[in-house]
């Protein structure tokens, strides 16, 4: 996927709204090289109200990203979704998109706009922080069972040391402080 597919020649437009259509798959994510995502597929429907005063644009974003689990590291596939509005109002000078949250500017002598960097942003806001495989129909984690299996022998073992106590911290408890 070209990274100019992107690119929103807003001069040419007429003054309204317009919608946009894009179908993200790893190719997307290839055009960012420090990207946590590699593999993903994802609807996003573009909204943009044209005016001679500024553009309002509204990313409705939509599908799965494959992740890492945060419990047994193995990879799956996160729904994800989410609505951001980004506003665009026209200036002396452009201002630094990766600065910006949800509004930027625009010189007057600009015709267009890149949205991919947007559009990557949004998608990692959709992105919930803890990242765990969906629970199965009878309720349990649908986790890789040899790591599960793992992580219960360690958290068993773990208890048990939890347990024991050191015989000299058991002498030091008996001392009496003046």
């Amino acid at each position: 996927m070209a990274k100019n597919n992107f690119v929103v020649d807003y001069k040419t437009m007429t003054a309204g709204r317009h919608e946009m259509k894009y179908h993200l798959d790893s190719s997307f994510f290839a055009l960012f090289a420090e990207s946590e995502f590699q593999n993903g597929k994802i609807d996003v429907d573009v909204s943009a109200d044209i005016s001679e005063y500024g553009l309002k644009f509204g990313f409705d974003i939509r599908g799965t990203v494959e992740v890492e689990c945060d419990r047994c590291l193995g990879m799956f596939d996160l729904p994800i979704e989410g609505y951001f509005e980004l506003k665009v109002k026209f200036g002396q000078q452009t201002s630094d998109p990766a600065e910006a949250d949800d509004e930027i500017v625009l010189s007057h002598d600009e015709t267009k706009l890149d949205l991919t960097h947007h559009i990557y942003e949004y998608i990692v806001l959709s992105v919930p922080a803890r990242r765990v495989h969906p629970d199965g129909i009878d309720g349990l984690p649908m986790c890789d069972p040899d790591m599960s299996a793992t992580l219960e022998v360690l958290e068993a073992r773990d208890n048990v040391l939890e347990r024991t106590t050191d015989p000299r911290w058991e002498q030091l408890r008996n001392l009496e402080f003046v």
